[in-house]
C-alpha cells in the first residue's frame, strides 16, 4: 500500500508537476502586457521586439541587477513605441490613410544619400541593432505619422524665410570650407576599355552617356569632390596639371586604370539658402509637428481605451 502511494507520489511529481510548470510558462509568455483598442502585446511580442536591443546594450561585464535594469528600461521604451504605433495605426484606418512601397523605398534613398552612401547607412543599422526591414517599417510609421498630422494641421503650422534663416545660418557653420577638387572618375581594370572611353569622352560624350550600359564588374564611377589629402599621390599629381573641363588620359595606378575629369576646383563654398530652403522647411515643420504629435498621442491615449499590465 505504502509502495503504491509513493508510486503514485513519484508519478504526479515526475509527469503532473512538469506539465503544470510548462502550462504556467506558456501562460506567462502569453501573457498581455498592453492593450490598446481592440490590439493587444503579448510578453513573448514584447520581448521579441525587444531582442535586438537587449542584444546591443547588455554587456557581458554586467551585474545582474545592472542587465535586470537596462532590460526594463528597454522594455518601457519598446512597450510605450509600440502603444504609439498602435493608435496611430488605428487613427490612420480611420481616416483610410496608407504609406506605399514606393515612397519607403524614396525616403530611403534620400536617408541613404543624406549619410554619404550605401556603406554609412549600413553602419548606422548595425549601431542602432536594426535590419533593414525593421527600419523600412520605422520610416512606414514616420511617414504615416506625417500624413496624419498633414492632414490635421493643414494650414496650421506656417513656415516663413524668417523661421528659416537662424537654422540656414548655422547649417553653413559646420561645412568645410576646406579646397577641394570636384571631379568625375572612372576606375576600371581593362585597359582598352579605358581607352576607348577616353577616345569617346574627347569626341564630347559624357561619362554618364558611356557608362550606363556598363556591368557594374567592368568598373566604379565617382562624380563628386575630393580634398587633396583623400587622392592617390599619382592622381592628385595628374588632376593639378588638369585645367576645369579638361579629360586626363587614361592614368595607371596599381592594377587600375584612371578616366579623370576636372569639373572645377576651389574652395567648398555652402549652398545657397534657395538651395537649402526645402530641406531646413522640412526640418522645422518635423519640428513644430513633433510638439503637436506628443499633445496629440496623449489626447489619443485619454480617448481611446489603453491598459498597461506590464
Amino acid at each position: 500500500m505504502r509502495h503504491n502511494l509513493l508510486k503514485g507520489f513519484l508519478l504526479f511529481f515526475f509527469l503532473v508537476i512538469p506539465i503544470f510548470s510548462y502550462a504556467q510558462a506558456v501562460v506567462k509568455i502569453n501573457q498581455i502586457v498592453a492593450v490598446v483598442g481592440e490590439e493587444f502585446l503579448t510578453l513573448y511580442e514584447l520581448e521579441d521586439l525587444c531582442a535586438p536591443f537587449y542584444q546591443k546594450f547588455l554587456k557581458p561585464e554586467m551585474s545582474s541587477e545592472e542587465k535586470e535594469k537596462v532590460k526594463e528600461e528597454i522594455r518601457n521604451k519598446v512597450l510605450n513605441d509600440w502603444i504609439e504605433d498602435t493608435l496611430v495605426g488605428l487613427e490612420a484606418k480611420k481616416y483610410g490613410f496608407k504609406v506605399e512601397d514606393e515612397e519607403i523605398e524614396a525616403y530611403l534613398k534620400e536617408e541613404i544619400k543624406s549619410l554619404g552612401g550605401e556603406e554609412n547607412f549600413k553602419q548606422r543599422l548595425k549601431e542602432k541593432g536594426l535590419t533593414l526591414e525593421e527600419y523600412k517599417k520605422k520610416i512606414k510609421d514616420i511617414l504615416l505619422k506625417m500624413r496624419l498630422v498633414h492632414f490635421m494641421l493643414k494650414e496650421k503650422i506656417v513656415i516663413t524665410d524668417e523661421d528659416l534663416k537662424p537654422l540656414y545660418a548655422e547649417e553653413i557653420k559646420r561645412y568645410d570650407k576646406s579646397f577641394r577638387y570636384w571631379l568625375s572618375v572612372f576606375i576600371t581594370k581593362d585597359e582598352g576599355l579605358a581607352k576607348s572611353l577616353y577616345e569617346e569622352l574627347v569626341k564630347g560624350k559624357t561619362f554618364e552617356d558611356l557608362i550606363k550600359n556598363l556591368s557594374k564588374e567592368k568598373g566604379m564611377f565617382f562624380n563628386e569632390s575630393f580634398k587633396e589629402e583623400e587622392l592617390d599621390p599619382k592622381v592628385l599629381q595628374k588632376v593639378k596639371e588638369l585645367k576645369p573641363e579638361e579629360i586626363a588620359e587614361p592614368l595607371k595606378v596599381g592594377d587600375n586604370f584612371y578616366l579623370i575629369k576636372l569639373i572645377k576646383k576651389g574652395e567648398n563654398e555652402p549652398p545657397a539658402f534657395e538651395e537649402l530652403k526645402p530641406r531646413l522647411k522640412q526640418k522645422l515643420f518635423e519640428e513644430k509637428a513633433q510638439k503637436f504629435i506628443e499633445k496629440w498621442i496623449k489626447e489619443l491615449k485619454e480617448k481611446r481605451y489603453v491598459k498597461i499590465y506590464l
